[in-house]
């Protein structure tokens, strides 16, 4: 009644997802809360908060994931809605698809790797250290010019470092790769200016295999 008073179909979506929520009828919910955004974009964290609860749920959060690829297929630019997709991914900690969504992403965009960051950064937080190393190793692709570069390299070492110490399930060629890769990005740069925080933390892990892996304690503290 309020919609036909304001000749605005859709002015009270957002009231109306919540009732149609309690309901139990949650794909009504959503495609109102996607018709919200549409009217109101800056609503968007509102809107993911009201849709957390029910990602637990494996089908409604396909359907949010499906609603969400069919929208996105007609407004292709719409980074709100890419945002909105990236989001579930991780609530259902599908770090794999993330990665491979915000990477689409920022290809699109040519953004340099700077949207990328903060969810490699969350996957290897959560230990899904595969879909960190893609991650960081699309922004490292992009070559040694773009501004994240050192940052990136820094924690793709770390994430391939994690990938092999955190599990049971590595052999002595694997480590040799690893302190090859070490060595082979520490000639690469000179620490210096906004670099020399990164360089720290990647001599400081290097220095670490060495002595927990390779037990050479000596290595280690001439490193450090």
């Amino acid at each position: 009644k309020g919609n036909k008073i304001l000749n605005s179909p859709h002015y009270f979506d957002l009231e109306l997802a919540l009732i149609y929520g309690k309901k139990g009828k949650v794909k009504t919910m959503m495609e109102l809360l996607l018709n919200a955004l549409d009217q109101s974009p800056t609503r968007v964290q509102e809107v993911k908060n009201i849709l957390q609860p029910y990602l637990t749920n494996d089908d409604a959060a396909l359907d949010l994931q499906t609603f969400l690829f069919k929208r996105i297929q007609k407004e292709s630019n719409n980074l709100m809605l890419i945002d909105l997709l990236v989001w579930s991914y991780i609530q259902r900690r599908d770090f794999d698809q993330a990665i491979t969504q915000i990477i689409a992403i920022d290809k699109r965009l040519k953004e340099g790797g700077e949207r990328v960051l903060p969810i490699a950064e969350a996957a290897f937080g959560e230990g899904f250290y595969d879909a960190a190393i893609a991650g960081y190793k699309y922004v490292t692709d992009l070559g040694d010019n773009y501004p994240f570069y050192f940052q990136s390299k820094s924690w793709l070492l770390k994430s391939r470092k994690a990938k092999i110490t955190n599990t049971d399930d590595y052999t002595l060629n694997d480590l040799n790769g690893l302190k090859k890769e070490y060595l082979s990005y520490m000639n690469q740069f000179n620490a210096g200016g906004n670099r020399q925080q990164y360089f720290a933390n990647t001599v400081c892990d290097l220095a670490q295999l060495e002595a927990l892996y390779f037990h050479r304690l000596d290595t280690a503290i001439v490193i450090i």
